[in-house]
């Protein structure tokens, strides 16, 4: 009987630690360190099944499973790393319903071929003179770039690189056909071409937020009108409900189940059933990150209970899934349906009351690290609207799937569908959200880790000290940014612009010079720059309020995308030169400014306390909202000086050093992203910077920085560091004085 016992717990033990440990070797290889928190689960596991006599093969088993996930980890960054980066010839073969074409535009994912090596990639053709059928396989010769995919652009910013990586995507292709393509047969594309029937189908027979949300939630398809959707839940508090990305098949594998049970089939010929209506599932819809996890979550339901607790399967599916996905959890939709599908096996407390309270209390640090604000809807939509986001809608609307082919019964539900949707876009305009920003690793890692060791006291006795304690630490964990010690002057990348963050330790000071803004071409109004780069960045440092705004001139690029802000934090003041509104742009702006926020002159020598110095107003004092007359200023912060110069040129330059013949400064911001306009040798000759920072979009169409401000620069010995080759470049300090500058391009920090 002892033995029998032995392997029970055996059989009990194995697949935790092994998941657990490739949780730990996603922190070290992938510089994550987040992941750690897995690992907590296998001492909750031992303080909870109190089977301590297994320890030691429980820590070896741990570490053995740790060697395995990171030698197999480090086997899959040498194979991804055997297509070489630059320009290429080779074949690309595209299945069907994996790519879209638009005029003579064709992208989408497929499998290139290079020598006797090939691999997934991202690709994109352009100047494609025939029309491609979604519904046929094309295999064709084509010559262009390989390189990985985007890197965020600023530090807690999406990364292009780690969105592919989950789906098992290393490279990124752009180029054009060389030759004529050619249709090949295969064995399974007549399930691809079963998808692109359904796909065609719902999008001609059901209205369009409907067929949008059957195309996203169940094929994959995610169109722009999804995505909006998904903005618009995630905002107004129930993000949760759809950001179990794999759970929706878990539930339409539920609902399968339970529809062959009300038609008569035993248990036994309802789980082969079910397994044959996964494997259909990804044959049609592909083989993805989030559909593997929830068709094997579901399929280990048929494991004897006796032997697979339900952390043992949430442990074997997240073994299995690292296996085919290894970097499945670098991403937002991983991380929370794994951390809320351990919360549904793992009972919080007995007491179900308080566990609806316990729930949200677990996930929402991890909100917090994605998204840096969150909602107190939260606690009200998990409460009362779990039910119908999770198992009520996917269900029903499967269940329900064929009677949509009645064109009033799918005007009803998606009458409804809408209703609910409008609701929730009248919730988003409510001044709820809280912005917390991004708690640091050691405080998220200090939360998860004593939050674990409560839910065992839960699972043994509950006791409010416990909730109490619990609270304290979510409030805590809330609050960092107000107790963040570290202020910081921040270069931040806005692409083609200028925008700079001067923040003082407790946010005593929160000053921003310009923010940059879309640049229009004729009629093309382009999208705003700051939704994408500047207010994620705020939001991630926990800011909340900013005290000063200075408008340097009125060019787009530095002022266009203000009117953005305002909708996102509230400004107290707004500081520009006098004359600088017969710039049209710039009135234009300042008009439409929120009522409380107060728009004020520049004054001569006007000087602004920041932190332990001063921000020092050098001029001009008047001017048009030109370039040359952009305003400048000398912050002066412990032993280090920086000048700001906005878009300065020559004669500016000249009236500067003119004015004060005296000043010299260590960190130079070069003017008018790096134009050969400006930065004259005189200008640096005088001013003698130990440092130039230059602030231009990658790639852009005017040249910056120009070859000769770089000649010029190099001539000096004086270091160049870029926004569009280092990313966002910040400077931060503490009471004591400055730290090692950082740049978002690791390789480059110093």
């Amino acid at each position: 009987m002892k033995i029998q016992r032995f392997f029970q717990a055996l059989a009990g033990w194995y697949f935790f630690p092994i998941g657990g440990c490739i949780g730990i070797f996603l922190a070290i290889f992938l510089r994550q360190p987040l992941f750690l928190v897995v690992s907590f689960w296998l001492g909750f596991k031992i303080i909870l099944e109190k089977k301590r006599t297994l320890l030691f093969f429980t820590g070896a088993l741990f570490l053995l499973g740790g060697i395995l996930g990171g030698l197999f980890l480090r086997s899959v960054e040498q194979k991804s790393d055997d297509l070489p980066i630059g320009q290429t010839i080779g074949v690309l073969e595209i299945s069907p319903a994996r790519f879209q074409q638009r005029d003579d535009y064709v992208w989408g994912t497929g499998t290139l071929y290079l020598s006797q090596k090939s691999q997934e990639v991202k690709f994109s053709l352009e100047k494609v003179s025939e029309n491609f059928s979604i519904e046929n396989h094309y295999v064709m010769h084509v010559t262009g770039t390989l390189d990985y995919g985007e890197e965020a652009e600023n530090f807690q910013g999406f990364s292009e690189r780690n969105y592919l990586k989950e789906e098992g995507i290393y490279r990124v292709f752009a180029g054009q056909i060389t030759g004529n393509s050619q249709v090949r047969t295969n064995r399974f594309d007549f399930l691809a071409r079963f998808k692109v029937k359904m796909q065609q189908g719902l999008i001609q027979n059901l209205p369009p937020p409907l067929a949008s949300f059957y195309l996203g939630t169940f094929l994959g398809i995610k169109d722009d009108y999804f995505y909006q959707e998904q903005l618009t839940i995630e905002r107004s508090g129930l993000w949760i409900f759809f950001s179990f990305s794999g759970l929706q098949f878990y539930f339409l594998l539920e609902g399968f189940k339970y529809l062959c049970l009300r038609l008569g089939f035993t248990q036994e010929k309802t789980k082969i059933l079910s397994l044959f209506f996964g494997a259909l599932l990804l044959l049609t819809i592909g083989l993805k990150a989030s559909l593997l996890r929830g068709l094997v979550f579901s399929a280990l339901k048929i494991l004897p209970r006796k032997y697979f607790s339900g952390l043992d399967r949430w442990s074997l599916t997240l073994f299995i899934g690292q296996l085919i996905f290894p970097y499945q959890l670098l991403g937002f939709g991983g991380q929370m349906s794994y951390l809320v599908t351990l919360l549904w096996v793992m009972p919080v407390t007995r007491n179900r009351k308080w566990q609806q309270l316990f729930v949200p209390l677990i996930i929402t640090p991890l909100f917090w690290w994605h998204f840096f604000e969150w909602t107190p809807l939260l606690f009200f939509s998990f409460l009362f609207l779990r039910p119908v986001f999770t198992k009520g809608l996917t269900i029903s609307l499967f269940l329900l799937g064929p009677l949509l082919l009645f064109e009033r019964f799918a005007d009803f539900i998606a009458s409804i569908y809408q209703f609910l949707f409008s609701g929730l876009s009248t919730i988003q305009q409510l001044p709820l959200n809280w912005i917390v920003g991004r708690p640091p690793v050691l405080v998220l890692l200090l939360f998860y880790s004593l939050s674990f060791l409560l839910m065992a006291k839960f699972l043994k006795r509950f006791n409010k000290k416990y909730l109490f304690l619990l609270f304290g630490l979510f409030i805590f964990c809330s609050q960092w940014s107000r107790l963040n010690p570290l202020g910081e002057v921040t270069f931040i990348n806005v692409r083609q612009g200028d925008s700079i963050l001067l923040k003082s330790p407790f946010q005593q000071e929160v000053y921003l010079m310009d923010t940059g803004g879309r640049l229009n071409f004729g009629d093309f109004k382009g999208a705003s720059i700051a939704e994408q780069t500047l207010i994620p960045y705020l939001k991630a440092q926990g800011i909340k309020k900013i005290h000063i705004v200075f408008a340097s001139h009125g060019d787009a690029d530095h002022i266009g995308d203000l009117l953005e802000v305002t909708q996102h934090f509230p400004i107290e003041n707004i500081y520009l030169q006098q004359g600088a509104q017969q710039n049209d742009l710039l009135d234009s702006t300042i008009t439409n400014l929120p009522p409380k926020t107060t728009a004020r002159q520049l004054k001569e020598n006007q000087q602004f306390a920041f932190s332990s110095g001063t921000l020092n107003f050098l001029g001009p004092v008047t001017g048009e909202g030109s370039n040359d007359d952009s305003v400048q200023f000398l912050l002066e912060v412990f032993d280090r000086q920086f000048l700001f110069t906005g878009d300065v040129e020559e004669s500016g330059e000249r009236n500067l050093l003119v004015q004060y013949p005296n000043l010299t400064t260590d960190i130079l911001k070069i003017p008018h992203h790096g134009s050969a306009t400006s930065t004259t040798e005189q200008f640096l000759d005088q001013l003698e910077p130990t440092l130039a920072i230059i602030s231009c979009g990658k790639n852009n169409q005017y040249g910056h920085p120009a070859p000769v401000v770089l000649e010029r620069l190099a001539q000096r010995n004086i270091p160049v560091l870029r926004t569009d080759l280092h990313g966002t470049i910040r400077f931060p300090f503490h009471f004591q004085g400055f730290k090692s500058l950082e740049t978002l391009v690791s390789d480059q920090k110093k």
